[in-house]
């Protein structure tokens, strides 16, 4: 009777798990420590060397409720924003991206690259201008000041990923489309659309995401809890006196958790959708 034998493990699986360990701890080392330091009292957060064993305490979470009566407020002023400036940047994106994917046209690599470029502009250099264009429009403090600035932050964002996602679908079917009596938009509609469902999925929850992290245009643009979203409100923890790092690790943590739940959700649309877009052109 044979035995099976295991292979030893090769240097390169050694590397391999090594880099991915490292991989996991850089990127949920910080979640995995605000979730400790939200059960913790300050005087505990703030010890040194940290401590892994500790008794932990509830106590954090309602006090940052009590703390903030208008938290659930500023949870709805972070989903409306969010919502609303991901379908802005769907509806103006989706017929932007369609074009940059299928027309021809005189100095389109240009128009992609500036279209690009603009994304790449740092969010601190638009803070001012746009405060005073809001300023002078009677809009600070609104849901419309929020939506107008997460949207022009990240609509090249949003073309950018839709131009992949539409250059994955054959010319041939629209043609086919076209010969079954369907004009452009129709096979738009009928054809392209649901085929690229997955894509345009995947670019809304990216772009959601980051409108909902963001923190220095609204901290620039609202002022009350009128529109303030939660981001801004996690820097009140911050005081002359110290940071009370349990109440905002607490806090951080409600304002993290409708971010983890929908990537959770959503995994598969983002996965498929981005590997949809992997394409060379």
């Amino acid at each position: 009777m044979r035995t099976r034998t295991r292979s030893p493990l090769v240097p390169q699986n050694l590397l391999f798990h090594a880099a991915l360990a490292a991989v996991f701890f850089l990127i949920l080392g910080p979640i995995i420590w605000l979730l400790l330091n939200s059960f913790k009292t300050n005087v505990e957060a703030l010890s040194i060397p940290p401590k892994i064993f500790f008794k932990p305490t509830f106590a954090n979470y309602p006090a940052v409720m009590l703390q903030n009566p208008d938290f659930f407020r500023f949870y709805l002023n972070s989903i409306v924003s969010s919502v609303l400036s991901t379908a802005v940047v769907l509806i103006l994106g989706i017929p932007a991206a369609y074009a940059l994917a299928r027309f021809k046209f005189r100095g389109k690599l240009l128009l992609g690259f500036a279209i690009l470029a603009t994304r790449m502009v740092p969010t601190i250099a638009i803070g001012i201008p746009m405060f005073l264009i809001m300023m002078r429009a009677g809009l600070l403090d609104t849901y419309t000041a929020l939506v107008v600035s997460y949207v022009a932050f990240n609509l090249p964002f949003g073309i950018w990923l839709m131009v992949g996602f539409f250059k994955t679908i054959p010319v041939e079917l629209e043609e086919a489309a076209a010969i079954d009596g369907c004009s452009r938009l129709q096979a738009i509609a009928r054809v392209v659309l649901p085929l690229t469902g997955p894509g345009l999925s995947a670019a809304g929850i990216l772009v959601t995401i980051v409108c909902w992290r963001e923190f220095l245009l609204p901290l620039i643009l609202t002022d009350t809890p009128h529109a303030k979203p939660l981001a801004v409100v996690a820097g009140q923890f911050i005081t002359e006196y110290g940071i009370d790092w349990g109440k905002m690790s607490a806090f951080s943590m409600l304002t993290f958790l409708p971010v983890l739940l929908i990537a959770v959700y959503a995994q598969k649309y983002l996965v498929s959708g981005l590997t949809m877009g992997a394409i060379k052109e």
